[in-house]
């Protein structure tokens, strides 16, 4: 009967509580290996127009054509 833990044991509560906490912490503290990139927006919509990357015309809608936001004409498609 000495390898039952009982319950009424403060020790091993304490031991427990200890083990538990110690591989959460290992856990939290390590980046999940499948972490992903947060997405880029390809498309961005201005209601009071914005300057287009490529011809500075003001428009509205934008995409996303080698780093800089365009108009419509100016994106190859």
């Amino acid at each position: 009967m000495d390898d039952v833990d009982d319950p009424g044991d403060p020790g091993d509560t304490a031991d427990d509580a200890a083990d538990s906490a110690g591989a959460e912490g290992d856990d939290a503290a390590d980046p999940p290996a499948d972490a992903v990139d947060p997405a880029d927006p390809t498309y961005d919509y201005s209601p009071d127009g914005a300057s287009c990357g490529a011809c500075g015309e003001r428009v509205t809608r934008r995409w996303r054509d080698d780093g800089d936001y365009v108009c419509v004409d100016c994106k190859e498609w």
